[in-house]
């Protein structure tokens, strides 16, 4: 396993668990909790504070969410960073020990306070939340250590350019591929989903929610069709880029425009996560981690990485057209 890829796992992986816990566990909970439960206390260590199940159950997530914002900034930056030829950007140390400590942290501070309101009739009988507080610090010190160490910084080589093609006088080179992911539109589907659903448990049924269960509907399609598939052609007009089953939208990135093509090892943790992603180095269309066509263009339009099968056969391609007569 790469560096790149076990540091991506577990900063995403620890915060999806961290998230599980906290909506898997709440359930069997409820019916032993105050509602409202106990969620601030005084500096004499007395409930001040009380929020209802749902709002409990959103902060704890949001603690989760921070992680999820953080991680993914760090990645941009990253992406960013190694864009522009800068090596050992992030230490993949830092974001795994981060990732752990933070979800861990997160996870602790739900069940202290679970613990302190749990069997009371009333929020205002719970008691001090220190010793939960000093646990939650003890285990994500303690976690943060262990994503240290399972943490490996490592620095990308440079890439030398693909070789071109013989190509003699009159023939013409083409080259496509096509790359299909399963899991990618069923992820988008099952987030759409979940905040339809969790729009009408916070605004129930009225028809504030149902505007927005409408509008959420084309988003829905839209991308669990976009996402499903990507076809990759290589011509005389440059690199065509096709999204989903019928091949639209489409980007078309002309052969002028590219300064240099090669194929790569790449993943998600790299260029800011998976589908189609921006960040400051470039574009990314991402639907799988492993070899991927990378374009180097010209000027400041950035790099382009596509997750595609033969990426080697397709930027040898693009050498090929780009040193023939007229792109011929």
């Amino acid at each position: 396993m790469t560096p790149e890829r076990r540091a991506y796992l577990i900063s995403w992986g620890s915060g999806i668990v961290a998230l599980l816990l906290i909506w898997g566990t709440f359930p069997f909970f409820r019916a032993s909790l105050p509602d409202p439960l106990a969620t601030h206390w005084s500096s004499s260590n007395l409930p001040n504070g009380s929020q209802g199940h749902l709002m409990f159950l959103g902060f704890a997530s949001g603690l989760v969410i921070i992680q999820f914002i953080i991680v993914l900034c760090l990645n941009l930056y990253s992406a960013s960073a190694k864009a522009a030829g800068e090596e050992n950007a992030i230490d993949s140390r830092f974001v795994t020990s981060f990732s752990l400590g933070w979800a861990t942290f997160a996870a602790s501070v739900y069940f202290s306070l679970i613990y302190v309101n749990h069997g009371l009739n009333h929020w205002s009988e719970a008691g001090s939340p220190l010793p939960g507080v000093l646990t939650a610090l003890a285990a994500s010190i303690a976690a943060a250590t262990l994503g240290w160490f399972l943490g490996v910084a490592a620095n990308r080589k440079a890439v030398d350019p693909a070789e071109a093609f013989p190509l003699e006088a009159g023939e013409r080179l083409t080259w496509s591929g096509s790359i299909s992911s399963v899991w990618l539109p069923v992820v988008v589907a099952i987030s759409l989903i979940s905040s339809i659903v969790l729009v009408y448990a916070s605004l129930g049924f009225t028809l504030a929610a149902h505007l927005i269960f409408v509008s959420l509907l084309p988003v829905l399609a839209f991308g669990t069709l976009i996402l499903g598939s990507v076809s990759v052609s290589v011509g005389k007009v440059g690199v065509v880029i096709r999204f989903g089953v019928v091949g639209w939208p489409r980007w078309v990135i002309p052969l002028d425009d590219i300064e240099q093509a090669s194929a790569q090892e790449r993943h998600g943790s790299e260029v800011g996560g998976w589908g189609f992603r921006f960040y400051s180095g470039g574009k990314a269309v991402m639907l799988r981690s492993g070899q991927c066509l990378v374009l180097q263009r010209k000027g400041s339009l950035g790099e382009v990485t596509i997750s595609i099968d033969d990426a080697q056969t397709a930027a040898s391609t693009i050498s090929t057209l780009q040193q023939a007569p007229q792109n011929s």
